[in-house]
């Protein structure tokens, strides 16, 4: 199962399309409560991460699954989504991540990640 974490509407329902095209099972979360409710309470194959959310950043979500004592997907490959990452984040990031999804993103960009996955 995958989890994509975005706040925007366009990009959630684009990623889980190419998803369904990938046949594979994925949850969307566009609010930062229930991204953590699920990285504590399901295990995922990959997780892919928007790294400026508006209520929170990206960043704090990837801290979470990482370094929860409760988080399930401490192992989980994570890959983030921007248009920018500032030098700080990439930082911050660093060696936490899978890699970089580079938005506006093909489609391809996400059919890789997914159909790399053996996870399910």
């Amino acid at each position: 199962m995958i989890l994509v974490i975005d706040d925007e509407q366009l990009i959630i329902d684009l990623v889980g399309q190419i998803i369904d095209l990938e046949s594979r099972t994925y949850d969307l979360v566009m609010v930062p409560d229930m991204a953590i409710k699920n990285i504590k309470s399901k295990k995922y194959s990959i997780i892919i991460l928007d790294l400026h959310l508006g209520m929170c950043s990206g960043i704090d979500i990837l801290k979470e699954i990482k370094y929860s004592d409760d988080s399930k997907n401490k192992q989980t490959p994570v890959y983030i989504m921007s248009g920018l990452i500032k030098e700080h984040e990439q930082k911050e990031i660093e060696g936490l991540i899978e890699g970089i999804i580079p938005k506006p993103f093909e489609i391809d960009d996400i059919a890789k990640i997914v159909t790399n996955d053996q996870g399910e």
